[in-house]
């Protein structure tokens, strides 16, 4: 290499080898290593843009796809936005239509997919933005034919095989049902809850099924009465009870952590009810009964009081998860007659669009939060309440 000198300094002179190098340098685009770009970008990208990706690159692909740890970084990210996911179930147009939306931060609404069956649906469960639906046959008396599907809707992918032979024993009664994830094993379950009465105590059957583990069968699970334990504080159970769901329309379970919970009532042979929660875990596949808060009575599914003449209180109970917590929601509604002096009053502060004489006008709303902070020992605390102010008798857009 030659030397120039130039001020008193001797300095480098390129040769023309050199200089193509430097060129051929600087038109190169950066590199960035797969490695940087999987657990740094694309763990935080959206399901459906992932899809995408996946056709750039084999290694992107296998790591979407095919790599748990990956999946399992991508739930914990997505969890922190924005992305709910809702149904449209049993839309009639020639066949039974059940669809699926999404509403993303800018309150976009989208449809996903449209999944279409020979029968009526009953959503089981949503779990990781999947999710499941019983279908049942449409001859009433062919339980066996009820088809499962699972349903990726960001993927338009499904799913079917056929549910176990129901009931599962002679007398069985249906419960309830419930879809989730064993985070212990990396594996979905779907599972079936059946109540049968013997002539001396009642039995649970659980119908259970692991989806992509090595035995994809069904396993049936008999839990009598007498060997669950009564939750702390509380005599124990009578063998003999009827246990059911608070109402057919809330047979789908609620997913808080590794467990499934249901509102149900049990009536014992005098009469007397029992209003609880019963509570099936995914990865020991145990049940279990959990007391309610006193404050929450769910026997009936919504309740009404009266407070004044042409005034009601209107309670209802919604079972939900909060902050990872198991939480029982008890909503409050002031309801006033439309042809009330105070209604009249009232109309002063708000006008109830769509209001007629000898209907009712909703003028106050609450929500009390109470959450079970420990399991083992079932204690319930009182929790927040939100008191949502009203406008034209319609809650505000939130």
């Amino acid at each position: 290499m030659d030397m120039k000198l130039i001020s008193g300094k001797r300095l480098p002179i390129c040769s023309e080898e050199q200089n193509k190098k430097t060129k051929q340098r600087l038109l190169t685009p950066p590199y960035l290593p797969d490695e940087l770009i999987i657990n740094d970008i694309l763990i935080r990208l959206p399901a459906r843009t992932l899809g995408i990706c996946s056709c750039l690159s084999k290694s992107w692909y296998n790591s979407i796809f095919h790599d748990p740890k990956f999946v399992s970084s991508h739930l914990v990210h997505s969890k922190n936005k924005l992305n709910l996911v809702f149904n449209l179930l049993n839309a009639f147009e020639k066949d039974w239509q059940n669809y699926f939306f999404s509403i993303h931060e800018k309150t976009r609404i989208r449809m996903l997919v449209n999944v279409t069956c020979g029968a009526t649906s009953e959503l089981v469960g949503y779990c990781n933005g999947l999710a499941c639906l019983k279908s049942e046959s449409s001859d009433a008396t062919a339980d066996d034919e009820s088809e499962i599907t699972i349903i990726n809707p960001t993927r338009d992918e499904t799913l079917s095989f056929y549910s176990h032979s129901t009931p599962p024993t002679m007398g069985c009664k249906y419960l309830c049902h419930g879809f989730g994830f064993d985070s212990a094993l990396q594996e979905y379950k779907a599972v079936f809850v059946y109540t049968n009465i013997n002539e001396e105590e009642e039995e649970f059957v659980c119908m259970v099924i692991t989806l992509g583990g090595e035995d994809n069968s069904w396993r049936k699970i008999v839990t009598s009465t007498s060997r669950i334990s009564p939750p702390p504080g509380s005599s124990a159970f009578p063998g003999r009870m009827f246990t059911r769901a608070s109402t057919i329309t809330r047979r789908s379970a609620t997913l808080c952590g590794s467990g499934f919970f249901w509102r149900i009532t049990n009536r014992a042979s005098n009469n007397n009810d029992y209003d609880m929660l019963l509570s099936f875990d995914i990865h020991s596949e145990k049940i279990n009964f959990i007391r309610l808060p006193t404050e929450c009575c769910l026997t009936h599914t919504m309740a009404t009081t009266e407070i004044d003449k042409d005034e009601y209180l209107v309670v209802d109970h919604h079972l939900l998860e909060f902050q990872g917590d198991l939480c029982v929601a008890r909503t409050e509604k002031i309801m006033i007659s439309n042809s009330s002096d105070r209604h009249q009053q009232h109309r002063n502060h708000h006008r109830c669009k769509g209001s007629r004489k000898g209907t009712f006008c909703c003028c106050g709303f609450k929500v009390h939060l109470y959450i079970m902070n420990d399991k083992i020992k079932q204690v319930w605390t009182k929790g927040k309440t939100f008191d949502f102010p009203l406008k034209d008798g319609l809650l505000p857009d939130l």
